[in-house]
Order: structure tokens, then C-alpha cells, then sequence
């Protein structure tokens, strides 16, 4: 309920908030004590959660590089494959490059599988210390 005045400050007249009408909080309106500290819980809160959230994508990203990591280093070519293929016709090993309209790269000589698998994991490392060093940094 809302009284109105008449212009020379007395009260002239009610009106009633239409039903589901939202009457608004008055804005200068003083937040009391438990007010303020539930204010200021919800805040640090959500900077807690924001925080830890992007503390937990980098340990994400870690284990991603790791897993790819331990995958290139799994694979294996021995120096003896590299010279069987060199005289002879060898097909055992191979990476196949794709992209997403079907075109596809295959890479079959042995010395070049090797290469490609060395440069990944020397990549991989690098970006797991890149990650490192900003979990170490974080939040700082």
C-alpha cells in the first residue's frame, strides 16, 4: 500500500500495488550487519570457485599433455627399421595426417615416423612446463 500526498504534504490518498506487481526494495535502503556478511560470503564465494575452477583446467591441461606425451613416447623405431626401409619395401609403420574434408597425408618411412614422434614429445614437454609454470604462478 502506497499513500500519495495531495501537494501541500498532507496525506491525501491509498493505492494498493496491482497484483503481481514486484514492489521494489527501497535503494537507499542501509544493508544491515548479517546482510553485508552474507553479501560478502556469496563474493568470495564466487572468487573461490573462479579461482580453484581455472586451477583445476590447468592441472586438466597437464594431464592431457602428459597422456599425449606417454603416447608418442610409446612408440618405438628402431634404428634397424630405419635402414630396412631405406633397402627394401617396409610398411609397417606409419602416421596418417587427416583433416576434416578427408584429405589425408601418410607418413611411411620409418626415419621420418621417428622424427615426427621426437618432435612431439620435445613439443609436449615444453608445453607441460609452459603449464607448470603457471600452476606454480597462479594466482599470484
Amino acid at each position: 500500500m502506497t499513500t500519495k500526498t495531495n501537494g501541500n504534504g498532507n496525506a491525501g490518498f491509498t493505492t494498493q500495488p496491482k497484483s503481481g506487481t514486484a514492489v521494489k526494495a527501497n535503494p537507499t535502503k542501509q544493508l544491515t550487519e548479517a546482510e553485508k556478511a552474507e553479501l560478502e560470503r556469496k563474493i568470495q564465494l564466487e572468487e573461490q570457485q573462479k579461482y580453484f575452477d581455472g586451477l583445476h583446467n590447468l592441472t586438466s591441461m597437464r594431464r592431457r599433455y602428459e597422456y599425449h606425451k606417454n603416447a608418442v613416447n610409446r612408440i618405438t623405431v628402431e634404428d634397424e627399421e630405419t635402414e630396412q626401409f631405406e633397402a627394401a619395401h617396409y610398411d609397417k609403420l606409419a602416421i596418417i595426417i587427416k583433416d576434416n574434408n578427408g584429405s589425408q597425408y601418410e607418413i611411411k618411412h620409418a626415419y621420418l615416423v621417428k622424427l615426427t614422434c621426437e618432435f612431439l614429445s620435445a613439443h609436449f614437454d615444453q608445453k607441460i612446463v609452459e603449464v607448470e609454470d603457471k600452476i606454480v604462478n597462479y594466482g599470484k
